[in-house]
Parts: structure tokens; sequence; C-alpha cells
């Protein structure tokens, strides 16, 4: 009996249930807050990378370690990055899903799976940042009358101008879907 007695006091939200769909599938707060502090420390590190590259190659005059159009692509990237999926949530996803609860006595968040909800869309628009500008390339986004950027590789003059929200109908490849990196803010 006094076995049983240990082993619930041992039990907290860490070793409670065991394996990747117990993270995935959990409503408890504490947890949700991990997964956002795991998901936004690797968001920090692809922008740190991504700032590492920018400060190479700055290193040099010539500037050759990468083209010129994926200069622009990198410090496009590393700012929305940096902003949207590091500084904005790590505060209040973070810290405001792991204390607040415990801090005014709850139990739990009112809505778990509403903030789970919350954290896959996160990821998801992670998902959509990242793989944009890989894939996609925004040849209208830029300004009529501008002339291309230097060393881009678009079309009749137009150059691809960083991804951001849509400004017209047709935005990205003609098909005015518009770019990933615009779905994903």
């Amino acid at each position: 009996m006094a076995t049983a007695a240990v082993s619930a006091e041992r039990e907290n939200y860490l070793n409670k249930e065991y394996g990747i769909r117990s993270w995935l599938l959990t409503t408890d707060h504490k947890r949700i807050a991990l997964l956002y502090l795991v998901s936004i420390t690797f968001f920090f590190f692809i922008g740190g990378f991504m700032a590492l590259l920018i400060r190479l190659e700055l290193l040099t005059p010539a500037g050759d370690l990468v083209l010129a159009d994926t200069y622009n692509k990198l410090f496009t990237m590393h700012g929305q990055i940096m902003v949207f999926f590091f500084l904005i949530p790590s505060i209040p996803a973070t810290l405001g899903n792991f204390l607040i609860p415990m801090m005014i006595g709850a139990k739990d968040l009112a809505l778990p799976r509403i903030n789970l909800l919350s954290w896959y869309l996160y990821i998801a628009g992670g998902a959509l940042m990242l793989y944009g500008p890989a894939k996609f390339h925004c040849r209208r986004c830029q300004p009529p009358g501008v002339p291309a950027l230097p060393g881009s590789s678009g079309k009749n003059g137009v150059g691809n101008w960083p991804c951001t929200a849509p400004s017209g109908p047709s935005v990205a490849n003609g098909d005015g879907a518009g770019p990933p990196a615009a779905w994903a803010m």
C-alpha cells in the first residue's frame, strides 16, 4: 500500500503517459507549453542559421557565398521566422500556457483542445513558411514600373520580390493563390 502511494505521488505531467501519441494528443496545458517551447527553439535555430548565412555572405566584399536572389530570400525569411515564429509566440504561448493556469489556481485551461489546435496551426504555418520560398517564386509581387532586383532570376525583367501578403488577384505564379509565406501569416 505504501508503494502505491509513492508511485502516485511521483506521477506528473512529464511521466503520466509515454509515447509520441500521448504528447501529440494531450490536453494538459503544461505539455502543450513544452510542445511550444520545443517548436519555438527549433524556429530560433532555423532563423539563427539564416542569420549566420547572411553574416557569412557579408563577410567578404565579393559576396560569393549565395546568389543575390537567395540572399534576399534569406534576409526576408530570417526576419519573418524570428518575429512571427520566435518572438511573438515565445512569452504568451510558452509561459502563458505553463504558468498562468497554475498562478490562478486553475486545474487546466478552459478549452484545452483549442489550445492544442493552436499549436497545430502554429506548426502548419511554420511548415508553410519554410516550404514556400524554397518552392515558389513571387514573380508578380513586384510593384509595377520597378526594375528587377540585381541578380534575380525573374522573367522579362521582373525580379523575385520577397513573398509577403498578396496585394492583387494574381500574385504567385499567375494562379492568384498567393505565396505560401502569405498563407502562413
